[in-house]
């Protein structure tokens, strides 16, 4: 299956790992869809606003870019366009991460 087409399986993944399980599932596609149509809209102000929204919390942070993995890598690894893609995510979420650190001085 041709990535950016949805796929069932990579909702199940992500399902799977949501912190509120008892978030009504009309709630999450909803966020879903809204997240897609903001990538829509501006897709590079949506990756520059990520480094803004995720402080404080090393290990929250890492455990959110795990996920990404996760649910990216249901049905194989991602190539071309999505393999840079998401090497442009971690690389903001290993920033955030070791600033985070940082900030704490939990640096492992």
């Amino acid at each position: 299956m041709p990535r950016g087409v949805a796929d069932e399986r990579r909702f199940e993944a992500w399902n799977r790992l949501r912190p509120n399980p008892d978030e009504p599932i009309s709630d999450v596609k909803s966020m879903i869809r809204e997240q897609f149509h903001i990538l829509l809209l501006d897709e590079e102000a949506a990756v520059d606003a990520l480094p803004h929204m995720l402080t404080g919390d090393r290990v929250a942070i890492e455990q959110a870019l795990a996920n990404i993995r996760t649910v990216t890598n249901v049905g194989g690894a991602p190539e071309g366009e999505s393999a840079k893609r998401l090497k442009q995510i971690e690389i903001i979420f290993n920033s955030a991460s070791a600033t985070a650190a940082r900030i704490s001085g939990s640096v492992r």
